[in-house]
């Protein structure tokens, strides 16, 4: 879908200052602005001048305007593990926005909060007003009138459904609503069991409840049109344990003996479906000798119970096998792949000692 914008909306300048911070997220986009902005009438914000999204001082700040400058909008970025302040939010309904009391809320309705009352209440601070004072921030509106505002306008543009592909331009549907009660508590569980576990150095209990919030989380989002930014965000979660349980360092090496040994184990041992081996040397499109590439990296793709592995030698590196992560991890996996470890390196063992 196409929008059209105003050619004043198209005027404003829009600020995406970097950041550095890995806790912070960027909530909202130029687009994003440049909707809501084109729903109003153009007298609205005919003075504004820009949008800055950015990095912001305090743990409470969610937009602002300087006071000296008050035509341009700032919009904080927040941590990933944020929610609104409920004294925040009681400018609106928490159903309005698609959030249940204490607990954190949805990504959607962090940005509808964002979007939908925040610049909204930035932007009637913009707005000066004709009282005769001569300071500019005497002039701005107060915190009441800013409210106020935002309240009114949200009232306004969520009243008729607006055809977009993005919820967070709507009121959310019963079917959210209903899915954000049944499902989203149940995730926001397994992820607070999660790093729980994590903080205990308990990998494996700590992946087991991260897999169950997301899919949790996958079905609270349902059908909703967007990018499942919740999930996006919870991928921190789950790298760190899931490498560190299936992965299995069988040492460095400087030929390919220990990688030769294991694929005839696995095959000896177990009924293993081989899916892919030595094709990268066909992917990376690289101008090299094949025999040469050989004799510095092998690897071998193999499914053993619906699961899918990989073993791989790199000279100079290691031998390494690792599981290529499933839809979803259960403890049938973590089981599993602890059977091939200790079979490998039972029969490794037997090997070296008649050796």
């Amino acid at each position: 879908m196409k929008a059209t914008y105003t050619q004043k909306s198209q005027e404003i300048i829009f600020h995406n200052n970097t950041y550095e911070a890995s806790d912070l997220y960027r909530y909202l986009r130029r687009e994003d602005v440049l909707i809501l902005l084109n729903r109003l009438p153009v007298e609205e914000y005919a003075h504004l001048k820009s949008v800055t999204f950015k990095t912001c001082e305090g743990a409470d700040a969610y937009g602002f305007v300087y006071h000296r400058r008050p035509t341009g909008i700032v919009i904080c970025d927040q941590s990933r593990r944020t929610t609104i302040r409920t004294i925040s939010a009681k400018r609106g309904s928490l159903e309005e926005f698609g959030a249940l009391n204490n607990i954190k809320w949805p990504t959607l309705a962090i940005r509808r909060y964002l979007l939908y009352h925040t610049f909204l209440h930035e932007l009637r601070h913009t707005q000066l007003l004709e009282n005769g004072k001569k300071r500019t921030r005497d002039k701005m509106p107060l915190e009441k009138q800013a409210n106020e505002y935002a309240d009114y306008w949200r009232g306004e543009l969520y009243q008729n459904h607006f055809e977009h592909p993005d919820p967070v331009h709507n009121l959310p549907s019963e079917a959210e609503k209903e899915r954000l009660q049944q499902y989203w508590p149940k995730a926001m569980e397994y992820l607070q069991k999660g790093m729980r576990y994590k903080n205990r150095k308990d990998d494996r209990n700590a992946l087991l409840n991260h897999e169950q919030a997301i899919q949790k989380i996958k079905l609270y989002h349902g059908d909703l049109a967007i990018e499942n930014e919740d999930i996006k965000k919870m991928s921190w979660n789950i790298i760190g344990p899931h490498y560190s349980l299936f992965n299995m360092d069988l040492g460095a090496t400087d030929d390919a003996n220990t990688y030769e040994k294991v694929v005839e184990l696995l095959k000896e041992h177990c009924e293993i479906e081989i899916i892919n081996e030595d094709n990268y040397f066909e992917l990376l499109k690289v101008d090299v000798n094949e025999d040469e590439y050989r004799k510095k990296f092998r690897f071998i793709d193999f499914e053993l119970q619906e699961a899918e592995f990989q073993l791989c030698w790199a000279k100079n590196y290691k031998t390494n096998l690792q599981m290529i992560k499933p839809e979803m991890i259960t403890e049938r996996h973590l089981n599993l792949f602890d059977e091939i470890k200790a079979l490998i390196t039972q029969i490794l063992k037997k090997k070296h000692e008649k050796n």
